[in-house]
């Protein structure tokens, strides 16, 4: 999956597979990611579990493995999906 860099906001990258579009961007204390269905209301922040990486290469690769169903996603079609 190619990420690429956001020209308007500094830190965020923006990159898409299978029907996820994914952001990584930084904070104070690394990277964290923010998943968000293409087409139903499915989304989720690393953040939520408290959880940050610490390169963007690192969170690129969870990217490329995300399910889902393994998280505690929100949204109206978590469940339908």
């Amino acid at each position: 999956m190619k990420f690429r860099e956001n020209k308007n906001v500094r830190g965020f990258y923006e990159g898409k597979k299978g029907d996820f579009e994914f952001t990584i961007s930084t904070s104070k204390n690394g990277w964290y990611i923010v998943a968000s269905h293409l087409k139903k209301d499915i989304r989720f922040n690393t953040l939520w579990i408290n959880k940050e990486f610490d390169t963007k290469e690192i969170a690129q690769e969870f990217c490329e493995t995300f399910d889902y169903k393994k998280y505690d996603c929100i949204g109206d079609d978590v469940n339908c999906a």
